[in-house]
């Protein structure tokens, strides 16, 4: 009996020491021999889940921002609204659990900073928040810092219809700046003038959840966005769980005349897009808007690799956009719009100039899309089918020169008031 224990005991010792040494030459030899692309695919999903402590790396993007003339006054307060004028962060939380409980009111912020320490719910139908002058630039709702954090915070999560923000700044938050619940129809918000900036995730999600029996009339719908800012300040954003508007399952929503600038990622993997419709969304339009420097500018639905989603997207339009990447060695620069398994879209009168090395400016993926009419853009990079997708082209320019785009480009801030952009983008 002891010579049998005697020799189990030796044979786990010599299985031990043979399962270290194999671990051993395998991470030697993963190490030095795997691509860098696939090393950094699995350190990103190991910190995921946890197992590893995310690196935060200072980018090396020269920081920028988008400065904008907002002239306009605020909004005007809809009749039969209360208002409430607050003037610091503890009249502002107190003014907002007021509205809660009765709706129809119109929270009017002083100028000032106003710390944000929890997400603010917003349940109560017909709810305003809007700064006094109507500027951005005069009001900063501020959260707790742009850092991954367990619990949940941002600035707002809009549960209920008809919410409307005005001439605010949005900044520093571990997630989302504003979370749209569509999973329980919270419909018709509002965002004009409001500077979105600094968040660890997508800075304006519209969430769904396509598993429910109630997934079709669940969704967010008629949601605008109108002369908006998105951007991060440092020049790239902190990971590459980052967006702008970032919608699923939306129906009937407009972004419009607003600005997106260094939406990238600055390891890992590609961030999502700076405007994003998908998984059960449709009816959504994108125009007149300004890309810069963003990984990927404009997405139309994703693949759905058997999820359970009834369609990616249908009968959306991306018109009259300009999109500009200069050549500023953002890891990830990719496509500028991209439609995939869409049924239904126009992309159409886009100017799309890209100084990275990606081939293509405008692509269209998979077999299942039907429908898309792409006509009368103007790019430098390749308008491409990909994936057995097929699309009717008409009138065209794959030649855009630069010098014709900033023509185009500058004729569009104009439209646009900016005023000001800290980095230049000319010559770059």
């Amino acid at each position: 009996m002891k010579k049998f224990i005697k020799k189990l005991l030796d044979g786990m010792v010599i299985g031990l020491g043979f399962t270290i040494f194999c671990l051993v030459v395998g991470g030697f030899i993963f190490y030095f021999f795997a691509d860098f692309k696939t090393k950094a695919s699995v350190r990103a999903k190991l910190e995921d889940k946890g197992f590893v402590e995310e690196v935060v790396q200072e980018p090396d993007s020269v920081p920028s921002t988008v400065k904008r003339a907002y002239i306009s006054p605020p909004l005007e307060t809809p009749q039969g609204y209360e208002e409430i004028w607050v003037s610091d962060s503890d009249e502002f939380i107190k003014a907002m659990k007021k509205a809660n409980e009765q709706g129809f009111t119109a929270v009017i912020l002083e100028q000032g900073n106003y710390k944000v320490k929890n997400t603010i719910y917003v349940k109560a139908e017909h709810i305003m928040v809007k700064s006094a002058t109507g500027n951005p630039y005069d009001v900063t709702l501020e959260g707790t810092g742009m850092a991954k954090g367990g619990k949940v915070k941002g600035i707002f999560r809009v549960n209920s219809n008809y919410f409307t923000l005005d001439g605010v700044t949005l900044t520093d938050v571990p997630n989302h700046l504003v979370q749209v619940a569509g999973e329980i129809n919270a419909s018709y918000p509002h965002f004009r003038h409001v500077i979105f900036q600094d968040s660890y995730e997508q800075m304006l999600k519209v969430s769904y959840n396509y598993k429910t029996k109630e997934s079709q009339k669940n969704r967010s719908i008629g949601g605008i966005v109108e002369g908006c800012i998105f951007q991060y300040t440092k020049g790239i954003g902190p990971n590459y769980y980052i967006g702008g508007v970032d919608a699923l399952g939306a129906v009937n929503w407009t972004v419009k005349n607003s600005i997106f600038r260094d939406i990238a990622s600055p390891k890992g993997r590609i961030s999502q897009h700076a405007v994003h419709f998908w998984d059960n969304s449709e009816d959504n339009i994108v125009v007149d808007n300004i890309f810069i420097d963003n990984d990927r500018a404009i997405g139309f639905g994703m693949r759905l690799r058997d999820r359970g989603v009834r369609f990616a997207h249908r009968n959306g339009v991306a018109k009259g956009n300009v999109i500009y990447h200069t050549n500023n060695g953002d890891p990830f620069a990719d496509v500028g719009i991209v439609a995939e398994g869409n049924l239904g879209l126009t992309i159409e009168g886009n100017h799309i100039y890209q100084m990275h090395p990606y081939t293509n400016a405008i692509e269209f993926r998979w077999d299942n899309s039907t429908g898309i009419e792409v006509r009368g853009n103007a790019t430098n990079k390749s308008i491409q089918s990909r994936d057995g997708a097929d699309a009717l082209l008409e009138l065209n320019n794959e030649n855009l020169s630069l010098d014709d785009f900033l023509i185009k480009f500058q004729v569009k801030s104009d439209s646009l008031n900016v005023a000001d952009y800290k980095q230049p983008l000319q010559g770059q």
